[in-house]
């Protein structure tokens, strides 16, 4: 259910590339979460386990549904980016992310406990990394990219400056209205997508 929503994002063309697909899979399994989360809260209070109920399922559990969504999304993303099956590529990313989902379910009541959650734990690390060496990535690719978009979408000096910088998009965003905000944010993103689809 949750890799369907990442499917309809991709189908909608907001997802451009692996990274799209991870930050969209973890919006989809933090709202799984909450709404699981609201029925066990609610079975706790009446059995009087509010307190373990609240570690197991408020601390974890935001961080456990986006972590076994993730692969479907990156799997997805990159097969938008590779103009491949989103179909195929979900079903891979299912692969993973069920066994993960299945160990962390059966860690609760086995007694290789803290085996298990040590390794979700070093998964979850490394994931982390690769994430954040894909941003980098990504950031650094659009910079090479925005000299060969400049005449096709008009760039002013400023834009040039900003859209590969994410800190000097953050500095100019401050000092607009809303209003400006959002035009620059479409206009950005517009840039961002052409540059990432080469």
């Amino acid at each position: 259910m949750k890799t369907l929503g990442i499917s309809s994002a991709a189908k909608r063309r907001h997802i451009d590339s692996p990274l799209d697909g991870a930050v969209y899979a973890g919006y989809v399994g933090l709202g799984f979460a909450a709404v699981e989360n609201i029925i066990y809260f609610s079975e706790a209070i009446s059995e009087d386990a509010l307190g373990i109920t609240f570690v197991l399922r408020g601390l974890f559990s935001p961080l456990a549904h986006p972590y076994f969504c993730v692969w479907a999304g990156l799997a997805i993303g990159r097969a938008v980016q590779r103009g491949r099956s989103r179909r195929a590529a979900a079903i891979r990313g299912l692969a993973i992310g069920i066994p993960l989902h299945a160990t962390w379910n059966l860690g609760a009541v086995s007694p290789m406990f803290s085996v298990l959650l040590l390794g979700h734990i070093v998964l979850f690390v490394v994931l982390v990394f690769r994430l954040r060496r894909m941003r980098r990535s990504e950031v650094q690719l659009v910079r090479e990219r925005l000299a060969q978009l400049a005449f096709a979408h008009n760039l002013s000096p400023i834009e040039l400056d900003t859209y590969g910088d994410l800190r000097a998009t953050a500095r100019l965003r401050r000092h607009m209205s809303r209003e400006q905000r959002r035009a620059f944010d479409e206009r950005r993103l517009a840039v961002t997508k052409a540059a990432l689809r080469g």
